[in-house]
């Protein structure tokens, strides 16, 4: 049985990526073209995000590090206004949208520092981390 945190993280989760679809004016394709809002998909779930967590054993899919859920509860303002441990929503792929098959979870701070580069994530993890994880 999953505990009712990581229940709530998952909606806070789904909720939080609708709103990114909306709030956008324009989306930026990886090749630094621009399209019009609206023109992603957002076909997912809580329950997906849920499977997502459970799949990635609640730890951040690029650190390893264990996912603290009360970052994002349920009933407060979205990631504790914007904390940087927080847990997000990440896509694989920018130039598509929150899909299945293309979302990880991991902390906000390499959510954000990723959201622009277009370049291989690999070796930058291994610069940091080496063949190790922390």
């Amino acid at each position: 049985m999953v505990e009712q945190k990581w229940i709530s993280l998952s909606k806070n989760l789904a909720t939080k990526s609708k709103h990114t679809i909306k709030a956008n004016e324009t989306l930026r394709n990886p090749d630094g073209t621009h399209r019009k809002k609206g023109a992603q998909t957002h076909n997912i779930t809580y329950e997906d995000i849920l499977e997502i967590l459970e799949n990635q054993e609640f730890k951040c899919a690029y650190t390893n590090l264990p996912l603290v859920p009360e970052y994002g509860k349920a009933g407060t303002q979205l990631y504790e206004p914007y904390h940087p441990l927080a847990p997000s929503l990440d896509r694989l792929d920018n130039s598509i949208g929150y899909e299945l098959g293309n979302l990880q979870v991991c902390i906000r701070l390499f959510n954000l520092g990723f959201g622009g580069y277009i370049g291989e994530k690999d070796w930058i993890l291994e610069e940091l981390y080496g063949n190790r994880s922390i």
